[in-house]
């Protein structure tokens, strides 16, 4: 199974009804593979990995800050 797919299955696909996984099946075949997008994106293996290491590392700061928006206010983040 591709990345996308496995993301797409494990987070998104219990919340959706049969035609909206099926449009989303098919549109799997359109997504580049990694060196087709790096390609797209004029980018070589290694400084796309420091960019997606920087995001990483923002994403945290972010989703820390949203749990704590919703747990301060009560609302958890287990749903």
């Amino acid at each position: 199974m591709i990345p996308a797919a496995a993301a797409y299955a494990m987070v998104f696909a219990a919340h959706h009804e049969q035609p909206i996984k099926n449009a989303v099946s098919e549109a799997m075949y359109d997504l580049p593979t990694r060196s087709q997008l790096l390609q797209m994106v004029n980018e070589e293996e290694e400084s796309a990995n420091v960019q997606l290491k920087k995001y990483v590392d923002a994403s945290a700061i972010v989703t820390r800050y949203i749990d704590e928006q919703f747990t301060g206010k009560g609302l958890g983040t287990n749903w």
